[in-house]
């Protein structure tokens, strides 16, 4: 299959998670991203686990990073999922050029950086929304206490 439909099916299937996703409170919503990206990074840690390779430990470690910031989006900040799923659309390409092979389908690589660049797409409008509402919350306090 062209490398465009799997694209193309990332982004609907990104849209409709966020679609659902959106039904949910904020807080649940924030976890379910969080969950998500940390699910992803669960199953490239079990990919490298079986495909040892040269590049293991690189395998290996990367997908650490992402579980943390998948629980740094969830406890600390939205901006922190925006990196972690920007990052995964980044090593998704990085791996299939280093690797040359994976062992995943051919359209998978193509699949995985449309869905978590939408991902990282949304995130960040949802959290430069919630950093302006903050912003704006406190230049009023400080005006009543003026």
């Amino acid at each position: 299959m062209n490398d465009w439909w799997e694209m193309l099916f990332g982004l609907l299937i990104g849209g409709v998670c966020i679609y659902l996703f959106r039904q949910f409170e904020r807080s649940l919503e924030i976890f379910l991203y969080a969950f998500f990206l940390f699910i992803i990074s669960m199953l490239a840690i079990a990919v490298s686990y079986f495909q040892i390779g040269k590049f293991f430990y690189i395998e290996t470690v990367y997908p650490v990073l992402f579980i943390l910031l998948a629980m740094w989006g969830y406890k600390i900040s939205a901006w922190w999922l925006v990196l972690g799923y920007f990052l995964h659309a980044i090593a998704d390409v990085a791996a299939l050029f280093l690797f040359q092979s994976t062992p995943f389908p051919s359209g998978f690589i193509p699949f995985c950086v449309s869905l978590n660049l939408l991902f990282a797409s949304y995130l960040y409008y949802w959290a430069a929304a919630e950093t302006r509402h903050q912003r704006e919350l406190a230049r009023r306090l400080a005006r009543q206490q003026v």
